[in-house]
């Protein structure tokens, strides 16, 4: 998926780990701060060492262990619910109650609310086909991680969501393209192991190739975090938009270099098929059309393309009259029909 102009977004992603949670809320805090747009934090019941996750809290209460083909059946199912709850089902904007008969989340009657005070983004960590047409189909966000999805991976998933997403009617520019990346500062040539004007250039390069939009960086160190916010966005920013301008500009550009040469080589108009030819308004003046330096030369209309048809209407020829000889009278009477 190319660039498709989505505001840039940067985030950490931060470690909740249970022995330095006041850590964590710094990072958070030193993130808002610094003028950065979001902040994330892991949510993986299988790391012990972390504070306890929702989908932990969920499982210790007895929930349901599903097959990898159940999770995606419950998935899919849960983001109806889920919307539903906010207020935000696109088949039921007008909120009121929830119902949803499914295989594995059942609701009746449940009263919608209280609504987020502004929309709030579901975004799937999908790789695989089938998780990527869901994520094309239902998604907000697709957010991959660099460790499983390297940015040569990231052209066929694209193509994959926005199949998905061409065949649910909502288009492309529904789903938000997010990365989740690590790296490290310093004076390699890897990705993402340079300084921060190597990891802009990289960044910036994945936005207008791929469209990826959103940013977030694993960091638990501070000084990660403010390079982030002080370096790499501002400058990925600028260089995206840079771009964005010139691309914007560029057919205005092209049709006006055209139009500048049609009109310095005296060329004839074409007109495409089906169209109204165009008319002349009189004759044309001496040397019209005539190549510089070639003096009586007569303008020649371009060859016949294969795929364009060449319609030009020509001024005929005027020609000049001869005066009108005065009727001679024949004299001794009238001339009859019959004679």
């Amino acid at each position: 998926m190319p660039d498709d102009g989505h505001d840039l977004r940067f985030g950490p992603f931060l470690s909740p780990d249970a022995d330095r949670v006041h850590d964590t809320l710094e990072l958070a805090q030193l993130a808002d701060v610094t003028g950065l747009d979001l902040v994330t934090v892991q949510d993986h019941p299988h790391q012990a060492r972390h504070v306890d996750a929702t989908t932990l809290l969920i499982a210790a209460a007895g929930g349901e262990r599903h097959s990898p083909g159940q999770a995606v059946d419950a998935l899919v199912e849960a983001v109806r619910v889920i919307r539903g709850v906010w207020g935000q089902d696109p088949d039921r904007p007008d909120g009121g109650s929830v119902t949803d008969e499914g295989d594995h989340y059942r609701v009746t009657g449940l009263h919608a609310g209280p609504a987020p005070l502004h929309p709030v983004e579901i975004w799937l960590g999908a790789y695989q086909p089938r998780m990527l047409r869901v994520t094309g189909r239902l998604a907000d966000g697709w957010l991959p991680s660099l460790a499983y999805a390297d940015p040569g991976t990231l052209a066929a998933s694209n193509a994959a969501i926005d199949e998905a997403a061409d065949a649910a009617g909502r288009g492309p520019q529904a789903v938000r393209r997010l990365y989740h990346v690590s790296g490290a500062f310093g004076s390699g040539s890897d990705f993402l192991q340079g300084s921060p004007d190597d990891w802009a250039e990289q960044l910036a390069g994945l936005t207008l190739e791929h469209g990826m939009s959103t940013f977030i960086l694993a960091a638990d160190d501070p000084d990660d975090v403010r390079r982030l916010a002080e370096g790499v966005a501002p400058a990925v920013r600028e260089l995206v938009a840079t771009e964005r301008a010139g691309r914007a500009s560029a057919p205005d550009a092209a049709a006006r270099a055209r139009s500048a040469a049609a009109t310095a080589t005296g060329s004839v108009p074409v007109v495409p098929v089906g169209a109204e030819p165009p008319t002349c308004a009189g004759p044309s003046p001496p040397g019209a059309g005539a190549r510089p330096g070639a003096r009586g030369a007569r303008a020649r209309a371009p060859a016949r393309s294969a795929r364009l048809r060449l319609s030009v209407r020509r001024s005929p020829p005027i020609r000049a009259r001869a005066p009108r000889r005065p009727r001679r009278r024949r004299r001794g009477g009238h001339r009859g029909c019959g004679s």
